[in-house]
């Protein structure tokens, strides 16, 4: 929470310190896609002490969707956009009892509407080059998520049970932050294309808790899980 605030406060007093040195803004739109490894961070609470949850290791993930940059002067502008995100992770755990190990496969796969806000530094122009920085708050909403959950014991007879019904395993909203810095180079008068790499980290649960994976216990887990992704971005403003 204090990263959040932290964030939150330094776009704010950007935004105002640099709207009252220059009220004429300048606004650019474009197109971007991103290519992404994605992975679920698992913090599950209030489990039996014979069950064990953790990451289940990195996905591949997409990203696309038009942006639009409001310019408050030459080395500052205000970052927004619509993104259609494409991602995926696994939470794998066990369940140990007297006489078996039951293995545990959880495998996410979701789609998000994303709206991130933030702020974007860059250099003067470098020869045809600008590098930048930029960091900020992006909002998440599902609209689709399937699953596939496998169970396995003492390593055999293997069990995969799909899903597409996502209201029964993934929140609807998704907060996050996101740092980053990349380089535009210019075409021709405001035209430049775009490349840069995002790390966007999860600052909401992502899981909605269910009941606990093992039918004698009938205690609730409390599923917690945060979804990572680090983006390769690429695109063209005008």
């Amino acid at each position: 929470m204090k990263n959040i605030k932290l964030i939150i406060c330094s776009i704010a007093l950007l935004s105002l310190q640099l709207n009252a040195q220059e009220s004429k803004r300048k606004f650019r739109f474009g197109l971007r896609v991103a290519p992404q490894i994605t992975w679920i961070k698992a913090d599950y609470k209030n489990i039996p002490p014979n069950e064990s949850y953790e990451n289940g290791g990195v996905n591949v993930g997409f990203s696309w969707g038009p942006q639009a940059e409001i310019q408050m002067n030459d080395q500052f502008a205000i970052q927004t956009g619509v993104d259609v995100n494409y991602s995926t992770g696994k939470v794998k755990g066990t369940i140990t009892t007297l006489n078996t190990v039951q293995t545990l496969d959880q495998v996410y796969k979701m789609r998000f509407i994303e709206i991130p806000f933030g702020i974007k530094a860059r250099t003067k122009e470098i020869g045809y080059m600008r590098y930048f920085f930029n960091i900020g708050l992006s909002a998440g909403f599902r609209y689709r998520a399937n699953t596939e959950f496998s169970t396995s014991v003492n390593n055999t007879s293997k069990i995969t049970v799909l899903s597409s019904n996502s209201n029964d395993f993934v929140n609807l909203f998704r907060g996050a932050y996101f740092l980053g810095g990349g380089v535009e180079y210019s075409i021709s008068g405001n035209t430049a294309l775009v490349g840069g790499i995002v790390f966007n980290n999860g600052i909401t649960n992502l899981l909605k808790s269910q009941n606990s994976t093992n039918v004698s216990n009938p205690n609730f887990a409390d599923e917690r899980a945060i979804l990572n992704y680090l983006q390769l971005n690429i695109g063209v403003l005008f």
